[in-house]
């Protein structure tokens, strides 16, 4: 794979999309809104706009929703 290579060629989807937004999420702890993921569609042009959303945002990693626990 090559950073100019699209996600959408290389076989990615929606779904795809969706795991990828979830483990984003797993990985830094910050809801990363899919807009900025797709912004662009190359390999290296959605690094670098996760990686300009992630510097540029400024937020307390949300707490991973475990489930509650029971009373």
């Amino acid at each position: 794979m090559h950073p100019d290579d699209h996600f959408f060629h290389l076989g990615g989807d929606s779904l795809m999309g969706v795991h990828l937004i979830a483990g984003l999420k797993e990985l830094t702890g910050q809801a990363v809104p899919s807009s900025v993921v797709f912004a662009s569609a190359t390999l290296g042009g959605m690094t670098r706009e996760i990686q300009d959303w992630l510097a540029a945002t400024e937020h307390e990693p949300e707490p991973l929703d475990h489930g509650s626990p029971v009373s």
